[in-house]
C-alpha cells in the first residue's frame, strides 16, 4: 500500500477492484476485493424476484444490490438486525437446469443396483 499526503492509497495495479458500502456515520457495512475483474452492479427493489437460502424465487425483502462476476452472481440486502449487508447466491438458469434434471434422472448407480437385482430376482424361478 502506498502512502501519498498521509492518505493510505489502494493498489494501482489496475488489474483488481473492490466494493465498499459505507454507512452516514462512516462505518463499513460491507467491503470485497476482485481480483483481475471488474463486477457488474445493478440495484432492485423490494418485492423483486431473488434467490435467498434456497433455489426458489421470493420476493426481496428490501431493496438491494445485485454484484456479477465471470463466475457468480450475489444479491446484497442490508440487514437492519445486524446493520451489515447479507449476502445470496443468485442462481444462474444453467444451475437451476442441471439441478432439476439431476433431481428427475436416477444416478447410473442406481440404475445398475435396480438391474443386478432384477437379474438375481428373475433368475432360476421357475415356478
Amino acid at each position: 500500500m502506498e502512502q501519498r499526503n498521509g492518505i493510505s492509497c489502494g493498489k494501482n495495479d489496475y488489474q483488481s477492484s473492490a466494493i465498499w458500502i459505507i454507512s452516514a456515520k462512516g462505518d463499513i457495512l460491507f467491503w470485497k476485493e476482485y481480483s483481475s475483474e471488474l463486477p457488474l452492479i445493478n440495484s432492485f427493489k423490494k418485492g423483486q424476484q431473488i434467490f435467498m437460502n434456497e433455489m426458489k424465487l421470493v420476493p426481496a425483502p428490501a431493496d438491494g444490490i445485485i454484484v456479477k462476476n465471470k463466475s457468480s452472481k450475489y444479491a446484497l440486502i442490508y440487514n437492519k438486525g445486524t446493520k451489515t449487508f447479507d449476502t445470496y447466491y443468485q442462481y444462474s438458469d444453467s444451475e437451476i437446469k442441471e439441478a432439476t434434471t439431476a433431481e428427475e434422472a436416477p444416478y447410473m448407480e442406481e440404475l445398475e443396483d435396480i438391474t443386478i437385482d432384477s437379474a438375481q430376482t428373475n433368475t432360476g424361478n421357475s415356478e
